[in-house]
Order: C-alpha cells, then sequence, then structure tokens
C-alpha cells in the first residue's frame, strides 16, 4: 500500500508524493507536467559501477510546475518551478543521482530531501547561481 506525503506545506502548492512509486499526485488547479525520466543509459558514464543493471528510472523532473492562476505572472517573471523525485534506491554501492546540468539563467535554487524515516521534507540549501 502507498504512502501518501501531503507537500503543501513544504511545496507551497497543493501537492503530494506517493514514496512508494517515487510519484508526485497534484492538486486541482495545478499544471499537470508530463514528467522526464532521468534513465541509468544517460548516466551510466558517472557511475562507479559500470555494470549496474538496475534501477532503469532514477528520477523524475516535472518542469515549470504551478497553479493555472499564476500562469501570466510567472511568465512575466521568468520564473519556473521545478520539482525532481529522486527514487530512494541504490546504484549497485552507491547513493541515487542526478545528472549534472548547466543553467544559462541567474536563478535562485531551492532543495528538498525526503526522508522517510522522518516522513517530511525538509529544504537542504538555497544558493543564487
Amino acid at each position: 500500500m502507498s504512502k501518501i506525503t501531503d507537500l503543501k506545506k513544504t511545496s507551497g502548492l497543493d501537492l503530494k508524493l506517493d514514496t512508494e512509486k517515487s510519484a508526485l499526485i497534484f492538486g486541482d488547479g495545478l499544471t499537470n507536467p508530463e514528467a522526464a525520466i532521468g534513465n541509468m543509459y544517460e548516466m551510466r558514464e558517472v557511475f562507479v559501477q559500470k555494470d549496474v543493471s538496475k534501477p532503469h528510472d532514477l528520477y523524475l523532473m516535472d518542469r515549470a510546475l504551478h497553479r493555472s492562476s499564476d500562469d501570466v505572472l510567472l511568465k512575466q517573471s521568468n520564473l519556473r518551478y521545478d520539482v525532481t523525485v529522486i527514487r530512494p534506491d541504490l546504484l549497485g554501492r552507491e547513493f541515487m543521482k542526478t545528472a549534472g546540468h548547466y543553467h544559462p539563467h541567474r536563478s535562485l535554487r531551492l532543495w528538498f530531501s525526503f526522508s522517510p524515516a522522518a516522513g517530511a521534507c525538509a529544504p537542504r540549501s538555497c544558493r543564487r547561481q
């Protein structure tokens, strides 16, 4: 049975996390973007153990998530709210990770991590790029 964690207090949006499926559940009035999937084939070169064969899907990225009512304001402000859900799993003997990438525009980044033991999300770091 899936465990559902409410992320509204942490994210400010009507958003929940199905911790068993590592998937977001979107509330009414939120855009429901299709998640891009980071998979092991795109990441193999950065694995410590190159022969790792599972899990295939490593993380989900939901981009430009927002309330429909905020659409114009976000476009005018050139802001985007992205959520990445990283599966709680191992890649051989190392922890799950995402592929690094470059953000060409200055942005404020805030990361949250979900702790199944604590049953909550907490900010991890915030920095201006």
